[in-house]
């Protein structure tokens, strides 16, 4: 994600009579506190990006990733006026919007079942990247080593 002044590039590609794709996250998208009040703790989510020069660049397009929220936008993580997201997240992928993301039909809060147009909500951008990382043998309680091999 980038924000930067679009006119004059715009321009510029008009003149060379080139096409580009690009797509902007109006002020609409933004939750107000209704919206953010009305939302639940877990909800469908998108990042969007081109992380680590991941993208297809034959389409000039980027990658989207499908994940849910962690912890509730609602609330402050730890104090800290951030969230967390469950989602298959590359490094890289600093700046990468993140919306919920629901198409025709979604719950709300209080489990109703909203039939309605699609629902995009901007909650906020990746700004970190926590890394599990896990070595030594895989292991199963209920089976011997030799049965794993």
């Amino acid at each position: 994600m980038a924000v930067l002044p679009l006119d004059p590039l715009l321009q510029e590609i008009e003149k060379r009579k080139l096409s580009v794709f690009y797509c902007t996250l109006c002020q609409g998208l933004i939750p107000n506190e209704n919206i953010l009040n009305s939302i639940s703790a877990i909800e469908d989510i998108i990042m969007v990006g081109y992380p680590n020069g991941i993208w297809d660049e034959k389409n000039n397009m980027p990658i989207v990733r499908r994940g849910i929220t962690a912890t509730s936008p609602k609330y402050d993580y730890r104090g800290n006026p951030i969230f967390l997201i469950d989602c298959a997240v590359f490094p890289g992928s600093s700046g990468s919007p993140v919306m919920i993301y629901n198409q025709g039909a979604y719950k709300d809060q209080r489990g109703n079942i909203n039939m309605s147009n699609d629902r995009l909500i901007f909650l906020g951008v990746v700004y970190r990247l926590l890394i599990h990382e896990a070595y030594g043998e895989i292991e199963n309680p209920h089976m011997s080593p030799k049965e794993l091999s």
